[in-house]
This record gives C-alpha cells, sequence and structure tokens, in this order.
C-alpha cells in the first residue's frame, strides 16, 4: 500500500509539473509543427519513375540450355544490368534525349551527361527471377518518366543489334 501511495505521488506530482510548464510545452510543440510545415513547403520534390524489363533467352542459349549447360537465365541477369549501365547504352539514351530536348536534360551536357544519368539511374532485380528494374529520381516528373523509357529504348537498341550481328 505504501507503494501505492508512492507511486500516486509521483503521477500527481509529474501531473502538477506538465500543467505548471503547459506553456512552454505548448510553445515546444507549436515550433516544432511549425517547422516541419516550412520543412514540407521548402524541400525539393523528388520523383521516382520505375520501369521492369524480362529478360528471356533466345537462340543460343536456349540450344545450349537443351544440350545440358546447367545455367539458369537467372544467372545472365547480372550481365543484362552491367549492359544497362555501359557507356555505350547510356550514350545512347543521353543522345535520345537531346533529341527529345527532355527538360532537365541540360544538367546532361556532354562530356558529364553519362555520369549524371548513371549516378541518379538504380538497377536491380530480385533474386531468382528474370526481371531487371529501372529507375530514375529527379525533380522534374515527366522527365524522370521519360529518362527511363531512353535507357530502356537504348538497352533494347543495343541488345537487338547485338542478337543481330551474332546471328
Amino acid at each position: 500500500q505504501v507503494q501505492e501511495i508512492t507511486q500516486k505521488s509521483e503521477i500527481e506530482r509529474w501531473l502538477l509539473l506538465v500543467s505548471r510548464r503547459k506553456w512552454i510545452i505548448a510553445a515546444t510543440l507549436l515550433l516544432a509543427a511549425a517547422g516541419g510545415a516550412i520543412y514540407y513547403r521548402m524541400a525539393p520534390r523528388i520523383y521516382k519513375s520505375t520501369a521492369s524489363v524480362l529478360v528471356v533467352e533466345t537462340g543460343a542459349a536456349m540450344a545450349a540450355a537443351q544440350m545440358g549447360d546447367n545455367t539458369k537465365p537467372q544467372d545472365h541477369i547480372p550481365t543484362h544490368i552491367r549492359l544497362i549501365l555501359s557507356p555505350a547504352v547510356l550514350n545512347s539514351a543521353v543522345a535520345q534525349l537531346e533529341q527529345e530536348a527532355v527538360e532537365g536534360v541540360e544538367k546532361l551536357a556532354p562530356g558529364t551527361g553519362v555520369g549524371t544519368l548513371a549516378r541518379s539511374l538504380q538497377v536491380g532485380s530480385d533474386n531468382e527471377t528474370k526481371v531487371i528494374d529501372i529507375s530514375y529520381r529527379t525533380t522534374e516528373p515527366a522527365s524522370s518518366v521519360r529518362i527511363v523509357d531512353a535507357v530502356v529504348s537504348a538497352y533494347l537498341q543495343f541488345v537487338n543489334e547485338s542478337h543481330r550481328n551474332t546471328a
């Protein structure tokens, strides 16, 4: 019973302290809310666009698999990811974007375009899948979509030309 009284008195003391300092607490909460609202209003909006590409092995790769080659289609995904991030594909994407005069692409000036594009580009795949996700983050929503489309288009063009030249 003594412990209950002690706990009750501690709670009463705490409530008394809060009631005495209610203006300080209210002012602190108000300042925090105002600071959050100001940050929300002034922070730049970042938009992210993502495209997914399904990698399907055809021709020689399928024949090798039927002949007893133990490689799975997923084993080729890291190679395709490196192809997407390669200078050949990214240069082609930058050239396509410059032709379209996409907003925000002025940052992708010659010589720095591929580096800028590569820094904001995310390319990856979940384990055990044949799907590659390509994402781009920027402050311009329409630009992020067009940049991802240009990278996917450049990658597909590169792969198609490579297959055409080896066939």
